[in-house]
């Protein structure tokens, strides 16, 4: 069926579609997207071993057991980073008590374990 202004009208399903003869058969071209800059992939891959760290320490966090051994051999080792051994025992015995943050503990970086034990000791001594 032709329409009054040259469009042709086919029937789909008990509608009626209309095709225009001069765009039926063009295809648009789709868009490509372009690959990030290399300094947007070193961002990425940061961030990726960030994400990634911090699923570990969650993993480690959510652990069943703790092994008190091998937290009071690390908390024991910061005696080289110039605590006493009276403070470490504090925190050691607050980390005892509280196995989440024993978890947590063990589950920081060695850096991370300082800026803990700097903020336990300053409030708890």
């Amino acid at each position: 069926m032709v329409g009054d202004n040259g469009e042709e009208g086919v029937v789909d399903k008990g509608k009626n579609v209309v095709e225009s003869s001069t765009t039926g058969s063009t295809l648009s071209k789709s868009r490509k997207r372009g690959r990030a800059p290399p300094s947007d992939d070193s961002a990425l891959t940061d961030l990726f071993d960030q994400l990634k760290e911090i699923a570990v320490a969650l993993k480690e966090i959510n652990r069943g057991l703790v092994d008190y051994t091998g937290l009071y051999s690390e908390v024991m080792a910061m005696v080289a980073d110039g605590y006493s051994e009276d403070m470490l025992a504090t925190a050691f015995d607050h980390l005892y008590e509280n196995k989440k943050a024993a978890r947590g503990f063990l589950a920081k970086n060695a850096k991370l374990r300082k800026l803990w034990m700097d903020s336990f000791l300053f409030t708890h001594l």
